[in-house]
């Protein structure tokens, strides 16, 4: 319902529309009569409405109604693969945002995601459905390896273990192990040892002698589960903060307009004001907002209306004014 909301609320009648209406209604009529026998009277009430209502040659009652049958020929298991990957990457997108502290009504600019390579293809639908899902503005890398660049390593060394080898020279070779490069972090990863020089002595320190932790980089936040991961870019542009403090406005307008007892369609006005940041971020966004709001006007001089709050927008005060339409 809430993936298809923009298909059940758009104006047109066109086939896209009908289409979702009907898928709605043939899913709502088989749920029905699937958990009838466990909600006899809610059931009943909703077959009432959904099916007696539209078709008087159906059973008077869901009770009466045959159980569903399973159309085997139906089953889309690639399908369903699918979906449980983009579900699962969502959830995993949405950890990382939840992570970092990013609310997700912040746009961000980039996610990365890490899946096993058996694992099936994102479609590029899926993709669409991540970036809007999680409010990212492009899909990076996807692959196995697709978060190594993000991540950078620090050794730590053992002393119990380089004590017994290097002696007086172990807290010399732990400013060494500290100072080494990405580089020779990988060396040591892969090839299980690796060769110093300490006041022209050379010694070598294997991956044992020290703990070797994967961090992720400085604007990144990754949440992982099993083989997959899922890496979003947390820098934040101004162009973004503006976005994402639009989407903020429009949230609270939208409470606004529900308290106010508007109608879903109603056209309305908007008066505010507001600083120069939060005046900057609705110009830039400007056709958004109204979009979204189902205004027809955003004016930044205050006038009477049916609705009034002052409003906290991101730590922002800001007066929100809103007049309804009426029609002719």
């Amino acid at each position: 319902m809430r993936r298809n909301r923009r298909r059940f609320w758009k104006s047109e009648s066109d086939e896209d529309k009908v289409t979702a209406y009907l898928v709605l209604y043939e899913s709502l009529v088989k749920l029905i009569k699937l958990i009838s026998p466990i909600m006899p009277f809610l059931t009943e009430k909703l077959y009432q409405n959904l099916v007696v209502q539209v078709d008087r040659s159906a059973p008077e009652s869901v009770h009466l109604c045959d159980f569903p049958d399973c159309n085997k020929q139906l089953i889309d298991e690639g399908l369903e693969r699918e979906i449980r990957l983009t579900r699962m990457i969502v959830s995993l997108g949405r950890s990382a945002r939840s992570k970092a502290n990013m609310k997700i009504r912040q746009p961000l600019s980039e996610i990365m995601v890490s899946v096993p390579k058996e694992d099936v293809k994102l479609s590029e639908d899926d993709k669409t459905i991540i970036l809007e899902e999680l409010n990212i503005k492009k899909f990076g890398s996807i692959g196995p390896a697709a978060l190594d660049r993000i991540f950078e390593y620090n050794v730590t060394p053992l002393f119990d273990r380089l004590g017994p080898k290097l002696g007086k020279n172990i807290n010399k070779a732990a400013e060494w192990l500290k100072s080494l490069s990405q580089k020779d972090i990988a060396k040591l990863i892969k090839f299980k040892f690796l060769k110093g020089d300490i006041d022209g002595e050379t010694f070598e320190i294997a991956d044992s002698d020290v703990e070797i932790n994967k961090v992720e980089k400085t604007g990144w936040s990754v949440a992982t589960e099993d083989e997959f991961g899922v890496a979003v870019n947390t820098k934040i542009t101004s162009e973004l903060e503006n976005e994402g403090l639009v989407r903020e406005l429009i949230h609270k307008i939208q409470l606004m307009r529900k308290e106010a007892d508007f109608d879903l369609v109603d056209r309305i006005k908007i008066f505010y004001e507001a600083n120069a940041k939060l005046r900057d971020a609705i110009n830039d966004n400007l056709d958004y907002l109204k979009n979204e709001t189902l205004a027809v006007e955003v004016s930044a001089d205050l006038q009477q209306g049916d609705a009034e709050q002052v409003l906290n927008i991101n730590g922002i005060k800001t007066k929100i004014v809103l007049l309804r339409i009426k029609e002719a």
